[in-house]
């Protein structure tokens, strides 16, 4: 029995107990990193035996050989693997142009508590790394290798003739010409000037930004602005090597000719990768790219870089950091560094005696290194940025055209004050700011005495509800200056929604207590004001905060003439649901206000309130249909669409003002010169109206329409019959219009003559 327990307790440890962890890496094999892989598995395993660590590294390694996987399709096949949070591939070895395109997907490693993780990082800050291996605070990896560009020189053919490396483009155009020549004299006329690598590949792209950065001002110096004189500049200057070496086709050369070359020597300078055999069986010169002045140079950072997999379990974290800490090490990479006389990615590197001893550490100290540009998706950024590039250089367009459409690429156009791009969006802040300016000075109005009169339809804080629904649909025009947000996607809604509410509650108020019928509902709306404005508003509160829930999405358009620019979209149901709520809301308070000025149509004192309200409330619904149809069509011109809507609010602001208070303002212009006239018949008008009890219907209009005056009459024809009423009953707290008494003073001043 004890020997059975025995036994079993040995087979439990050797199968589990001894069991190891298995960290497994994703690698594409046709980098410049592919000859370190079977390093970095090799010498941390042996590491991990020698430290019982009881972690095993496997690395599997794609390659066209094995496949059919280009560099394109592994980095896409690691996308999905990271899309997908699949635990599969504990460590990615990736480019590092994707670093931010997987940014949210690798772990942080600043969030590790680990002492000598931290110390690693401090080691590698001060070089390239924090440009290639961070984005959005997070620093997700390391670099396992570095490329960069280096200028090779035939230094049999510079030596020839006494030339010398050039360390500026002048000098290398004014070399090459020389030295071209002289081959040619001397019975070499195929010799290659100068390459250039402008391919159709991403070396194109990379010799485009590394070129642009060779003409800053200082080596510390920032990346030139991309719409700067140091790129035109930049531009310019390739064109005329191009141009004055006569290299149409040796621009075009790609990785694979440019590497021939390179074994052939048959080239007097040549810009490529650097290549570490080249400068340790010294087959050529190896200097840095020339720049615009002496001593400045540019080369993109190439290479891949290793992060882990933020989606693998818990217990597997620990050793894969331990993994990654073995790669980046500087140990690990003093030891590369001796072997294959390559660059590291830790500036203190070589600063080290022994390091020195076998490289050159003044060379490498010297690279100056630029990344490339930081795009979630860089590839198809890199294609148009090298496209629009290359109709300059080998098309007719101009230097100033190919960098306003690189700038494009990534501009979001949009209205605003400055008019760089149009004066459009200044000339309608100017504008609305005008309107906006008279609507609150036009208040004033409602002060001055010989206003007044003009002004009893509504009390005097109506009025200013009225006057300020209309700046606040003014405003929404100011949601749509500058770079859209989600906050300015709702914001305009609100702004359309209170702005509706404020103009015409106060009508509907007024419609509602003026009603041809006394009834209760009037009387105790006409006592509650305040409060019956209030739960309007409150409505319209709830109905934007419950939309106000889900934010919008901003879709970016891609607009004619490469000026992009974005678009609110929504498409969350619920969204919509509360959308559809404001919708029913506002088209339930239109009905209200149309059926109650088509029951008031004919009440004397109403009449021009009643026709001009209904005129704004149909422009009102005019517009809202606009702005649904300009959402839904797809126009392409930032500037179309945002003057379109612009205009919009302005026409629903102006008409609402004009249509309910504006006009009031130019009615003296039109009245009679005997102010006091107007002012007696006033007081009589109202006097009447007010021991006025019973309805005064307009008998021959009623009876040409034979609507039946019995008790027992239709909604319909009693609808009818109020349409027809001239006054109402009960008008003891009413207001009269001035329009009424005009008519009235007009009679008067008749009769006043005649007698």
């Amino acid at each position: 029995m004890i020997v059975n327990k025995l036994l079993i307790f040995l087979l439990c440890y050797f199968c589990f107990g001894n069991a190891k962890t298995i960290i497994n890496g994703i690698a594409f094999d046709e980098n410049g990193g592919a000859t370190l892989y079977s390093s970095y598995v090799d010498e941390f395993n042996k590491f991990s035996r020698e430290n019982n660590l009881d972690i095993e590294f496997r690395i599997v390694r794609h390659s066209s050989i094995n496949s059919t996987t280009t560099s394109d399709a592994y980095e896409s096949m690691v996308e999905n693997l990271i899309m997908r949070k699949s635990s599969k591939y504990d460590i990615y070895f990736f480019d590092n142009i994707y670093t931010y395109r997987f940014c949210n997907k690798l772990l942080n490693l600043l969030k590790i508590n680990d002492p000598e993780l931290k110390e690693l990082i401090e080691l590698y800050k001060p070089g390239v790394a924090s440009r290639s291996c961070v984005c959005n605070d997070r620093w997700v990896g390391f670099p396992i290798n570095i490329d960069f560009s280096v200028l090779y020189s035939n230094y049999n053919i510079l030596n020839k003739y006494n030339a010398t490396i050039p360390k500026t483009w002048e000098e290398l155009i004014q070399t090459s010409k020389y030295l071209k020549e002289e081959e040619r004299k001397n019975g070499n006329p195929d010799v290659m000037a100068y390459n250039g690598l402008f391919d159709t590949d991403e070396s194109g792209t990379c010799s485009i930004i590394e070129f642009i950065y060779s003409f800053r001002d200082e080596i510390d110096s920032p990346y030139p602005e991309l719409n700067s004189e140091k790129t035109i500049e930049a531009l310019e200057m390739i064109k005329k090597i191009k141009e004055e070496l006569n290299l149409d086709h040796e621009f075009k050369l790609k990785n694979g000719d440019a590497f021939q070359s390179l074994l052939s020597g048959n080239f007097i300078f040549l810009k490529f990768w650097y290549f570490s055999f080249v400068k340790m069986y010294n087959m050529y010169d190896v200097s840095l790219i020339p720049g615009k002045k002496e001593g400045i140079s540019g080369s993109t950072i190439g290479g891949y870089n290793v992060g882990i997999n933020s989606y693998i379990k818990n217990e597997k974290i620990k050793a894969a950091i331990a993994v990654v800490k073995f790669i980046a090490s500087a140990a690990m990479q003093k030891k590369l560094v001796i072997e294959n006389n390559m660059y590291s990615a830790i500036p203190s590197m070589y600063n080290d005696d022994e390091v020195c001893e076998n490289v050159d550490c003044e060379f490498f100290r010297s690279i100056q290194l630029t990344p490339r540009f930081k795009e979630y998706d860089y590839t198809k950024y890199s294609n148009e940025f090298k496209n629009y590039i290359y109709e300059f250089l080998y098309g007719n367009k101009t230097s100033s055209y190919a960098i306003k459409k690189i700038i494009d690429l990534r501009k979001i156009y949009n209205l605003s004050l400055s008019t760089e791009d149009s004066s459009a969006g200044l000339i309608l802040f100017i504008v609305n700011m005008i309107i906006s300016i008279f609507y609150v000075s036009s208040l004033a109005f409602l002060f001055i005495n010989k206003f007044k009169i003009y002004f009893t339809f509504l009390t005097k804080d109506l009025w200013v509800l009225v006057i300020l629904g209309s700046l606040v649909i003014q405003s929404a025009a100011y949601a749509e200056y500058g770079t859209l947000s989600n906050f300015k996607c709702q914001l305009r809604i609100v702004l359309l929604s209170l702005g509706f509410s404020l103009c015409f509650i106060p009508l509907l108020y007024k419609q509602i207590i003026n009603f041809p019928i006394e009834n209760e509902i009037s009387l105790w709306i006409q006592k509650r004001k305040i409060l019956f404005i209030i739960v309007f508003l409150l409505f319209d509160m709830l109905f934007i905060s419950l939309h106000a829930i889900y934010p919008y999405n901003l879709k970016k358009v891609l607009g004619n003439n490469g000026e992009n620019f974005y678009r609110c979209i929504n498409n969350d149901m619920m969204s919509f649901s509360y959308i559809s709520l404001i919708v029913i809301y506002k088209i339930l308070t239109i009905i209200s206000i149309l059926l109650l000025i088509f029951i008031e149509w004919n009440i004397e004192f109403m009449h021009f309130e009643n026709r001009l309200s209904s005129f704004a409330v149909y422009v009102n619904i005019l517009c809202i249909l606009l702005i649904a149809i300009l959402e839904i069509l797809y126009i392409k011109n930032y500037i179309t669409i945002s003057v379109l809507l612009k205009f919009i609010y302005m026409l629903m602001s102006l008409t609402n003002y004009i249509c309910l208070y504006g006009f009031r303002i130019i009615m003296p212009l039109f009245a009679d010169s005997d102010e006091q006239l107007f002012r007696k018949a006033f007081q009589e008008n109202l006097k009447k109206s007010n021991n006025l009890r019973q309805i005064e219907s307009s008998k021959s209009l009623s009876s040409k329409r034979n609507i039946n005056s019995s008790n027992k009459k239709t909604l319909q024809s009693k609808i009818l019959n109020m349409h027809y009423t001239k006054n109402i009953s009960n008008s003891e707290s009413r207001s009269s219009s001035y329009f009424n008494v005009n008519s009235s003073a007009r009679s008067s001043h008749s009769r006043d003559n005649s007698n």
